[in-house]
């Protein structure tokens, strides 16, 4: 892991020599998939307490002129090979594991060698989710790492706690029917009103906290994997899929 190869190509050949004949398995370490942080926003979301996720922003970023061997092409540098598979990995779990559409902008800003240190991509998830990824070894401010835009609230990632600005559960959104006359026309409205139905919505403000755990649980999946015959949790095909938008972003810009 990080990265399992330098290419689609190379990764798929791991994949068939180590399943040639049936007896070996080739496990791939994506070990922030069990990360505290990671595994607490899927909760939230499958909670509904955001209503319908429909936006995903996540980032890693930093300022700073790196110059080691990561930096040079020749010995497989880049933050796509770097950072990429973790966050590549994280952001194609929200899209449901596939992508309709992927489009993705790499750039070289403060490293020094040949490779990006800067990438944007944006993934429409099959689950219809749009998810905004970003890698940036340029960005002289501390970004949050998740935002997440809910159709019945919002959350920021502060660094030790998530602030959720939402509605409560109990809360049923007022039924709204457009109307085509010019806001200040409308019916117990005020003239020069505002363009919304003007109904008072509840939002209220909560603290999540999480705790940073070890990484290591992949050790733990591949113990019981070999040991109690549980399903390992990454599986194959998925490793395969961040090599796959690894490659096509590389080949793309």
């Amino acid at each position: 892991e990080k990265p399992m190869a330098q290419s689609y190509n190379e990764a798929k050949k791991l994949f068939e020599l180590a399943e040639k004949d049936g007896e070996r398995r080739l496990f791939i370490r994506h070990n922030r998939r069990f990360e505290e942080k990671f595994t607490e926003i899927n909760k939230i979301i499958d909670s509904g307490i955001l209503g319908d996720v429909y936006l995903i922003k996540l980032a890693r970023s930093s300022y700073d002129q790196r110059c080691d061997w990561q930096t040079l092409s020749q010995y497989g540098g880049g933050q796509l090979l770097n950072w990429g598979p973790h966050i590549i990995d994280h952001s194609l779990r929200f899209c449901g594991g596939e992508y309709k559409k992927i489009s993705a902008v790499t750039r070289q800003i403060a490293a020094a060698g040949d490779c990006e240190d800067f990438i944007q991509i944006v993934f429409e998830g099959k689950n219809g989710r749009i998810v905004n990824m970003e890698i940036s070894g340029a960005t002289a401010l501390v970004v949050p790492e998740y935002i997440l835009y809910g159709s019945r609230g919002t959350l920021v990632d502060n660094g030790e706690t998530y602030t959720l600005n939402c509605l409560p559960e109990d809360f049923e959104l007022p039924k709204v029917v457009a109307d085509c006359r010019t806001p200040g026309t409308v019916p117990h409205t005020p003239h020069g009103a505002a363009f919304s139905s003007g109904a008072k919505l509840p939002f209220e403000k909560r603290e999540i906290s999480w705790k940073l755990e070890c990484e290591n649980n992949t050790w733990s999946a591949l113990y019981d994997h070999l040991r109690n015959g549980i399903d390992y949790p990454i599986k194959s095909e998925e490793a395969l899929k961040v090599m796959e938008v690894i490659t096509k972003i590389k080949e793309e810009n």
